[in-house]
């Protein structure tokens, strides 16, 4: 999709790239929030665009999302591209009880008419019987699926994400510009993962997954680059196990490879080892071990 907008090109009206982010209009205590660069006039964007033309069906990936956009009666640049802001963001709290989490988009548009306009022809052209309803904080408009979600995601006074300690650790190790940044936090990831299993009637909770628990956050981010889009990340706390390292395969592999992806395996035995450990993994892995013996 980023690729496809890119080359769905620009009307030059957007703004400037802003440092202006909707984590201060959300609660501390997401479990997630993902920041997206939508200024298409940015170094990113344009960075992005050409490594699109490298690929040869780019043209075909435009046609396609063109089409998706038509479908719904909508125009990219008439409609879409006024309707958002220099910055999408995303978050995710997570359900309480039985609630499902609350997902809420957040973006200061150029031209708040077009947003309202954009929201209104997709809900008319929506058949699954389910409205996008929106707020309106100080020119940042809230997008979600009902104003409940809305409510539990944005911030009830002066703390903010944007305040939150962890939430800036985490983004400053994400430097330099960038198409998409994440962060989730920890603890409520931990949370999720025994809310989720409560809720199955599984047995595994974060203590199952291998160094999950006690990892106070993850960060990541995707930048264009000359070359590539290149993703990275860091967190705190926990034992994920990651790390760079120089790979002894690539001599291997042709030239004429369209992509690769190459892993290091060398913490895999200890992580194995860990869920054997586990009585809530150690059943069911005996039983994956059975199916190759």
């Amino acid at each position: 999709l980023a690729v496809a907008v890119s080359g769905c090109g620009s009307t030059g009206t957007k703004a400037s790239s802003s440092t202006e982010s909707g984590a201060k209009l959300v609660r501390p205590g997401v479990v997630a929030f993902v920041s997206v660069n939508s200024d298409l006039e940015s170094n990113q964007w344009k960075q992005l665009d050409d490594l699109a033309k490298k690929f040869p069906a780019r043209e075909k990936a435009l046609a396609r999302i063109e089409r998706a956009f038509t479908k719904h009666g909508v125009d990219f640049k008439d409609d879409v591209e006024p309707a958002l802001g220099p910055e999408v963001d995303i978050a995710v709290a997570l359900g309480v009880g039985d609630r499902d989490p609350a997902v809420v988009a957040l973006t200061k548009p150029d031209d708040p008419d077009k947003f309202k306009a954009l929201v209104a022809k997709l809900n008319a052209s929506d058949t699954s019987g389910g409205k996008a309803v929106y707020r309106d904080v100080g020119g940042w408009y809230a997008l979600s699926d009902k104003q409940t979600s809305i409510e539990r995601v944005l911030a009830n006074g002066s703390d903010t994400l944007a305040n939150d300690g962890t939430y800036q650790e985490a983004l400053g190790q994400l430097s330099g510009e960038t198409l998409v940044k994440a962060f989730v936090d920890g603890q409520q990831l931990n949370a999720a993962i025994r809310q989720s299993a409560r809720k199955s009637g599984s047995p595994f909770g974060a203590s199952a997954f291998g160094g999950l628990e006690g990892v106070r956050y993850v960060a990541a981010a995707a930048s264009a680059e000359d070359d590539g889009v290149r993703v990275h990340g860091a967190w705190s706390g926990g034992d994920l196990g990651g790390a760079d390292f120089a790979s002894k395969l690539l001599a291997g592999v042709p030239g004429d490879a369209l992509a690769l992806l190459n892993v290091d395996g060398s913490g895999t035995a200890a992580q194995i080892e860990k869920l054997e450990d586990n009585p809530a993994f150690a059943q069911a892995l005996k039983r994956f071990e059975a199916r190759f013996d």
